[in-house]
């Protein structure tokens, strides 16, 4: 797998912005497969788009530098909720501090709270 370059990546995470503005902002997962150890999970990732759910793996593993398999991305790890973690740490690569996503409006919280997270 050939790493990407910066302008490349960025490329790749403004598309990915302006998709989920286009879908408010929602992911959905689903945990495909998990190794037999269970220290690995293949999850696939959709947003819907024009009432249809729109894979966005592709997008995610070159935003995330994760392997694309054919039932998701490949992420390491257990003990947790995992498709959390992918969406948390995709949002981290997007938005990278409070002061950027105050910046494009983007407003976080849980349960309609204001506070960024």
């Amino acid at each position: 797998m050939n790493k990407l370059t910066l302008e490349e990546k960025e490329v790749y995470k403004n598309e990915l912005k302006e998709l989920l503005r286009l879908c408010n902002m929602t992911i959905y997962t689903i945990i495909t497969k998990v190794s037999k150890s269970g220290m690995s999970r293949h999850i696939k990732s959709f947003v819907i788009k024009n009432n249809e759910p729109y894979c966005i793996d592709w997008l995610i593993s070159k935003v995330l530098d994760l392997k694309l398999c054919n039932d998701g991305v490949l992420v390491k790890g257990c003990g947790m909720d995992m498709g959390f973690e992918l969406v948390y740490n995709l949002g981290a690569s997007l938005w990278d501090t409070k002061e950027k996503a105050q910046a494009e409006k983007i407003i976080t919280g849980r349960n309609g709270s204001k506070d960024y997270e």
